[in-house]
């Protein structure tokens, strides 16, 4: 082998090294400027995603503060059926513009939907739990979702995945319960500081990757031609080195120029974003609430249109000046204290929370406002932002909506004395009839036939379904208003079903309804309840069930315990009531179209039903076929105390009343002569009992002190002096203040009773009399005296 060609193959084995060389430096820059390439286009995305993202995020969080935005409901912003929950959901403008409430979620969607063409973005909020099913996450979302709420260190996720077959760059960060956020997602379970969802922003690549691949492709179309350049060069000498670095620079210069190009790109998008940024404080300028920005100075920054509205300046006439022209004294002064305050300790109790503040108009006038404040931190920069909402008009509001409730008291009032001026009214006549046909019942020495028995039967049960009604009415109003006191005790309900299935015979026959009791094989356990409205709770029910049934019907009562209560069940084979009228079934005076018809009542027993035993710790329910029947129920509690039961529900008759065996003069002060007439007959009987009368309380005061009676019956509405002021002047006196007084009278209400009780009377009975009650008072008050 020859020098030359050991020269030679020296020299190619170093043209290959250095052309291998050549090849690996150009390769690798090729690939680091790719590799730059890539990470700066997903960069770059990455940075507008976020700058969307802190667009939207702004912008729910604006909303989250106000708790929403109200606006005309249309047909493209319909009431959201996801709120329903929030009772202010819509409202009414004085003008009668109906308003509905979009939350943030439904703000963020319907302007991603109706200007999608606008941002080319997709951005939403959405969670494992959503309000709305929309919402709901997709496979990605679901992951990010996922990851976020197991690493609450994680701030966000973000990833290039594809959307519909086109890549999109996926970006999302955590979303947690803040003030504001409960009023539409409280019900869902979440509760302050709660993991409740993310915000995601999904930004399409294609633009990015399409002018990564052109940079790309110029990269690899530049590095090529330097490659072969620089490959020219090492195998053609000097000028064609030389050639080679023209072209270097040519292609530089073509890098350069793309490079021009990218930047002017960007400078455009940001020129777009800086219009958007644009838009969004245009939307706050034209926002309805005042916004208002000051420095740690107290100086106004931001004034927008909405609060030049409230206050009366222009936003020239605030920018740069104190806060404090806003505020009356003495929060004024004390202003600037507040903030250097916070800005010293930390310490807040205004930021972050809403409250009502006084503040001043350009006038000089003062009004009320809603204030909500909030502190941002621009780089290191501290402002803080004001939100207010004049409450002038809803002040107003207020005041009327107390007005009219005052209005609505007082109707109410007066309602109420109307019916216990009826009350009173019905109660007198009502005494002579029941009264009278219960004498005819129950007198030993004249008994009536079996038809006379019947016929006076019938007297009695109409005057007490009368006084039934008048009952229901009052003890409706009486709930409503003032209230009642209840006597729950101790009872056993198998004596008060046997006395009302006796009393409601009558009705059964007259409807042609057959009423059956299923008895159980164990006694029924004793109950704790008001025996009297107990009675009258089953009353109603079993009437109904008679009233409403068909010709032929049954009433089936059956009873069963059900853990710590019994449950009373009234099945009939009715009619049924329709669907659509189930609801207004508790409505007060509602008789569901039955108003017209043959069928008696007033609409409201079971409205008093249902107020009656929620009184007694009891619940009723029902269930009904149309067509097929119903089946009411109600419970009551068991009773725990049965060592205080009593059982006296044996019953009594006039004879059996153990009359005084002493002779005793009675005197009964009263106007209406059936009422009299009523009381001599009850007395008549007894021959050791002297019966007087007068028929005022004056007279009766004189015959009091004339005869000295054992006894004193006194009605309370007297012509003249009252029945107060008679029992007052009558314990005055010497001669007649040790005789005992019971009243006697048709004001039947709580409060009447009470006052009968706060003044000396010994007892307080009601018309319409019940005979048996009102002998075995009188009888112990005398036998006491004589005791005494």
């Amino acid at each position: 082998m020859t020098i030359q060609k050991i020269q030679g193959f020296n020299f190619k084995s170093l043209g290959t090294l250095l052309l291998l060389a050549w090849t690996v430096v150009v390769g690798s820059s090729l690939v680091w400027n790719v590799h730059q390439n890539d990470e700066q286009t997903e960069a770059l995305a990455l940075r507008e995603a976020l700058t969307i993202f802190n667009k939207d995020q702004g912008f729910r969080l604006w909303g989250t503060r106000h708790g929403g935005v109200y606006v005309p409901a249309t047909e493209e912003t319909p009431p959201s059926p996801y709120m329903a929950h929030i009772p202010e959901r819509d409202i009414i403008t004085p003008s009668g513009v109906k308003l509905t409430l979009l939350n943030p979620a439904y703000m963020l969607r319907q302007m991603m939907e109706d200007f999608a063409s606008l941002y080319g973005v997709r951005g939403r909020i959405t969670g494992l739990i959503q309000l709305r099913p929309q919402n709901a996450p997709d496979d990605w979302e679901t992951h990010a979702l996922k990851l976020l709420k197991a690493d609450s260190k994680l701030k966000e996720v973000s990833e290039i995945s594809d959307i519909d077959g086109a890549p999109y760059i996926r970006f999302m960060r955590p979303m947690y319960m803040k003030p504001g956020c409960e009023k539409c997602h409280g019900h869902l379970g979440y509760k302050l500081g709660d993991f409740r969802g993310g915000v995601s922003v999904a930004l399409p690549m294609t633009p990015y990757i399409n002018q990564r691949d052109d940079q790309n492709f110029v990269l690899a179309e530049s590095h090529g031609v330097i490659w072969l350049i620089g490959s020219l060069a090492l195998w053609g000498g000097g000028r064609r080195i030389s050639a080679s670095f023209a072209q270097t620079r040519k292609a530089e210069a073509e890098v350069r120029a793309l490079n021009w190009e990218l930047e002017r790109r960007v400078e455009e998008r940001t020129y777009e974003l800086t219009e958007k940024s644009k838009r969004l404080s245009t939307t706050i300028s034209n926002a309805a609430d005042g916004i208002i920005v000051i420095d740690t100075d107290g100086k106004i920054d931001t004034f927008n249109e909405a609060a030049s509205r409230i206050f009366g300046y222009a936003e020239e006439e605030c920018i740069g000046k104190p806060i404090t022209m806003l505020m009356p004294e003495p929060h004024a002064t004390m202003h600037q204290s507040y903030i250097n305050n916070h800005m010293n300790t930390g310490h807040t109790h205004v930021i972050g929370h809403g409250r009502e503040v006084e503040a001043r108009r350009k006038d000089g006038t003062t009004f009320p406002v809603y204030l909500a404040v909030s502190k941002l931190q621009i780089g290191n920069k501290v402002l803080f932002s004001g939100i207010c909402r004049d409450l002038t008009q809803t002040k107003q509001v207020e005041k009327d909506l107390r007005e009219a409730k005052g209005l609505a008291e007082q109707a109410n009032r007066a309602k109420s004395e109307f019916l216990a001026s009826m009350s009173h009214e019905l109660r007198t006549p009502l005494n002579g009839i029941i009264g009278f046909s219960q004498l005819l019942q129950f007198d030993p020495s004249e008994p009536l036939t079996g038809k006379q028995n019947q016929y006076a039967s019938l007297i009695t049960t109409a005057g007490q379904h009368l006084l039934s009604l008048i009952n229901d009415i009052l003890d409706l109003s009486r709930i409503e208003t003032e209230g009642f006191s209840m006597s729950i005790e101790t009872i056993n309900p198998t004596h008060a079903i046997e006395s009302c299935l006796t009393l409601i015979a009558p009705v059964g026959e007259k409807h042609d309804v057959e009423f059956a009791y299923e008895k159980l094989e164990a006694p029924l356990p004793l109950v704790y309840a008001d025996e009297v409205r107990f009675k009258q709770v089953l009353m109603n029910l079993l009437s109904n069930g008679a009233k409403y049934n068909r010709k032929g019907g049954c009433v089936i009562l059956r009873a069963e315990t059900l853990g710590d209560k019994v449950r009373f069940y009234i099945i009939d084979d009715g009619y049924g009531i329709a669907l659509e009228k189930q609801e207004q079934l508790f409505e007060p005076f509602n008789r569901l179209g039955q108003e017209a018809g043959t069928i008696e009542g007033s609409g409201i027993g079971l409205t008093v039903t249902r107020k009656l035993l929620h009184r007694m710790n009891g619940e009723i329910g029902f269930k009904s076929v149309p067509d097929l029947g119903s089946t009411f129920w109600f419970e009551v509690p068991i009773s725990s105390d049965t060592e205080s039961y009593q059982d006296d529900s044996v019953d009594e008759t006039l004879s059996d009343l153990n009359p005084p065996s002493e002779p005793k003069k009675v005197l009964y002060i009263e106007d209406n002569n059936h009422n009299r007439q009523l009381v001599q007959e009850l007395l008549a009987p007894y021959e050791n009992i002297e019966y007087h009368t007068s028929l005022t309380g004056e007279d009766g005061i004189m015959k009091a002190e004339e005869i000295s009676p054992d006894l004193v019956l006194m009605d309370i509405d007297l012509p003249g002096i009252d029945g107060f002021e008679t029992l007052r002047r009558l314990k005055a006196s010497e001669t007649t203040q040790n005789i005992p007084v019971i009243a006697v009278s048709a004001n039947a209400l709580p409060r009447d009773i009470r006052k009968g009780s706060k003044a000396q009377f010994e007892k307080y009975l009601t018309k319409p009399l019940d005979v048996r009650r009102a002998l075995k008072t009188i009888f112990h008050v005398l036998k006491h005296k004589s005791d005494a």
